[in-house]
């Protein structure tokens, strides 16, 4: 066919796509149907179009309601679909799946292509009704008689003799190619196309010349080559089998898929790479063959994705006769596998299999205290206090000691969170000592560790002038190091201070410091922006909502799209108000505006005025960088209320000695006093600057002129000009302290009233009396 006959096509495919619309590319196999639909896509979302979701590889015995939820499974749709609904769903499932994704689809807000290659009746029919009720232009390939009456038509009608082809390609492949190009044609023609990474197919190297075997394949243009792997063409499966039998055909799938799977299964990395090429080989072996080593590659691949917590595939999984999820388990054995997956830190399906317990099961007090574990690490604390208070009480009326304290364990460890140290204090220490009479290891291990993290917290608020020397000697089993270990690298990170009892949370935490803290340079291989999307994608696949909101927020403060819509939806969807006010105070920044009074009240309300202080601003180091130790805590409001000031807002009193020699007894020392306005003070542009005026008032023995106010004007630091100088005596040794206080020099109203010590050397035979002056502590 001619370049202008396809580029007709194009463009009366084109003419036909509007929303709430089903289109339909028709014609014969081997006509070019699919390429006809993916160029009028790749035009449709050209310059800023609509996002597109292709679904292909349908396979012959796929129900329409697994090719539904890989429709669901899109980035697009995925975080958009109640993945409970999914676990608890009844065996006649189409019609919810629908609404599933007619749902997510509203959700998302904006115009979507959906490109779906090889469709067939009942699913053109779903997705007629998908299409009807959400803002979705269909694009579907299928053949003639399955289009329903109410979708659009196109016909592909180029064709071409592919027999001839396929022979000569035939006779020139090598051994190795050609058993390639017969296995994906016994796979194809069974089962359907399907796409197979190239990291699957190292069995059909080249000995020789050390490369896939598809290369010879693509030589003779037999696959087509999508990515990082390759689609045997369904006309050239049919050519290649057409003279074999059906038995043979079914025989050779089943080996292939049955390979595919034993080969590669015990590499979760690779499944979680290429998820969808699994389960579908895993639900197409399902619909041809049902023996033993297919069931258990099927419950292996189950058990995979259950831990992975991709609660999508595993559904498809489901619906095409692998093993029911959890989800249908009895009460115990999904509570069980609820612990045991928190343990080894899958909150997301700890998190999914939970919600799916009975509400009646109140008395339990080892599912209380599992929730309330959970919700803990995921950072949302809404109702773990009363969570934790009944898992008390229904340990205490069962009589189970060892449950009590876990209960009170968990009861420290969300008051730590809160910001509430010292409770946390005594109820970790309580739990630790009756761990000790209970002869509970495990559980003295993890006290130590919490206790470990509130000495680190409460160094990093400011509440603890010094670390202590000794610390309790537990081993964190998961992590490798010592509570002294991690409080050495405090020393060398101050803000450094997570542990948590699961591996991955640890590293995800460290891994956050790593690119937040190494600004100029990659944390291992990853630059700055790199590291910090990792640090999403590793937060997102364990289900912590609180460290994915922080590294998202990282993520835009460093960004130059400058985007905090995530950030904000995750912190509001844990209930996290801390921190949805500094999301507040990073857009402020990047909009080069101020911050609002009401996020830095928000703040002063929740954290110790010491590790605010810690804040680094933009304006000094060019990014706004906040104390690791913060985001560590989702603290509740427990401060005098007032509005946390920024160092830029401020003017400051600057003093200075002017003279080389420190200042003796019975000698004048000159001091000069200055007002220097913050780069973001009023006065640092203001165009008149007001008249100040100073008094000084030695506190100690020390004569100080002139006693009466002396004028100051505001300015830069360099312009003491304008600074108000004083000559100070003193009569002994020793510190001693003057007040300073600024007022306005119309009105007389005092605007800032600060002191100062100044440290007086006297001769060594002047000998200390009871009069010289000593350190007073500012309390």
């Amino acid at each position: 066919m001619t370049d202008e006959r396809r580029e007709r096509q194009i463009q009366e495919l084109l003419s036909l796509a509007r929303p709430h619309r089903l289109v339909v590319v028709t014609g014969e196999p081997g006509s070019g149907r699919t390429w006809l639909m993916r160029r009028a896509v790749d035009r449709l979302g050209a310059a800023g179009g609509p996002a597109a979701i292709r679904v292909g590889d349908i396979g012959m015995a796929e129900p329409a309601e697994v090719t539904l939820l890989r429709l669901m499974s899109h980035s697009i749709t995925r975080e958009r679909i109640d993945e409970a609904e999914l676990l608890g769903a009844a065996p006649e499932f189409l019609d919810q799946a629908v609404e599933l994704c007619i749902r997510a689809l509203n959700r998302f807000g904006q115009r979507v292509i959906v490109a779906v290659d090889g469709a067939r009746r009942p699913l053109l029919d779903s997705l007629v009704r998908v299409a009807a009720h959400a803002p979705v232009l269909v694009l579907a390939v299928a053949a003639r008689e399955e289009v329903p009456p109410i979708a659009y038509t196109v016909e592909s009608v180029s064709a071409s003799d592919l027999r001839k082809s396929v022979r000569r390609a035939k006779r020139q492949l090598s051994p190795r190619a050609a058993r390639l190009c017969e296995d994906l044609a016994a796979l194809t023609s069974s089962t359907g196309t399907l796409l197979v990474p190239d990291s699957l197919l190292g069995r059909y190297h080249e000995p020789a010349e050390g490369r896939p075997a598809r290369h010879r394949l693509g030589h003779h243009e037999l696959v087509e080559s999508t990515g990082p792997g390759i689609r045997l063409r369904g006309a050239v499966a049919a050519e290649v089998t057409r003279r074999w039998s059906p038995d043979r055909r079914r025989d050779q799938a089943v080996d292939v898929l049955t390979t595919l799977l034993r080969d590669h299964l015990d590499k979760p990395a690779l499944v979680e790479r290429h998820t969808w090429t699994f389960v579908l080989a895993a639900t197409r072996l399902l619909s041809l063959s049902r023996s033993r080593e297919t069931e258990s590659l099927v419950r292996s691949l189950a058990g995979t994705l259950e831990r992975r917590g991709l609660v999508i595939e595993l559904a498809a999984l489901w619906r095409c006769g692998g093993p029911l999820p959890f989800a249908t388990a009895p009460p115990d054995t999904r509570l069980t596998h609820a612990s045991e997956s928190w343990e080894a830190c899958d909150l997301r399906t700890a998190t999914r299999l939970l919600s799916t317990l009975p509400d009646h099961r109140h008395a339990d007090g080892r599912l209380l205290h599992t929730r309330a574990a959970v919700a803990c690490d995921r950072g949302d604390l809404r109702g773990v206090g009363p969570l934790l208070r009944r898992a008390i009480e229904a340990h205490q009326v069962a009589g189970d000691r060892t449950g009590e304290v876990w209960a009170m364990l968990h009861y420290g460890r969300w008051r730590l969170l809160s910001g509430d140290f010292d409770e946390a204090e005594k109820v970790l220490d309580a739990a630790r000592v009756a761990f000790l009479d209970l002869h509970e290891a495990e559980g003295v291990r993890r006290a130590e560790t919490e206790q470990a993290r509130l000495t680190t917290l409460l160094a990093a608020s400011g509440l603890l002038t010094t670390l202590p020397e000794q610390l309790p000697p537990g081993q964190d089993a998961h992590t490798g190091s010592s509570p002294a270990t991690a409080l050495a690298n405090e020393r060398l990170w101050p803000e450094l201070g997570f542990w948590t009892w699961t591996d991955p949370l640890v590293s995800a935490w460290t891994e956050h410091h790593r690119a937040v803290r190494h600004e100029d340079g990659p944390s291992y291989y990853y630059s700055r922006p790199q590291s910090l999307e990792q640090n999403v994608i590793t937060f997102a696949r364990l289900g912590c909502a609180h460290g994915e909101a922080w590294a998202h927020l990282e993520h835009g403060i460093g960004a130059e799209d400058r985007s905090f819509a995530h950030a904000r939806r995750l912190f509001a969807s844990i209930g996290d108000e801390a921190g949805l006010a500094w999301t507040e105070v990073a857009e402020a920044f990047a909009r080069r505006k101020d911050p609002p009074v009401e996020a830095l009240r928000e703040l002063s309300r929740r954290y110790p005025p010491a590790l605010l202080a810690r804040t680094e601003w933009p304006w000094k180091h060019g990014r706004l960088r906040i104390p690791f130790a913060a985001r560590l805590l989702i603290p509740e409001p427990r401060y005098r209320e007032t509005v946390f000031r920024l160092p830029a807002t401020e003017s400051r009193v600057r003093l200075t000695l002017q003279d080389d020699d420190p200042p003796t007894p019975g000698h004048p020392t000159r001091l000069t006093l200055q007002v220097v306005p913050g780069s973001h003070h009023p006065w640092a542009e203001a165009p008149a600057l007001p008249w100040l005026s100073v008094r000084a008032i030695p506190l100690t023995p020390a004569d100080l002129v002139p006693e009466h106010a002396v004028p100051v004007r505001p300015g830069p630091v360099g312009n003491t000009d304008a600074g108000a100088e004083f000559r100070f005596t003193p009569r002994r040794p020793g510190r001693h302290r003057i007040r300073f206080t600024v007022e306005d020099h119309l009105t007389g109203t005092v605007l800032q009233e600060v002191e100062a010590d100044v440290d007086v050397t006297g001769p060594a035979e002047s000998p200390l009396t009871g009069t010289t002056p000593t350190s007073l502590r500012r309390t």
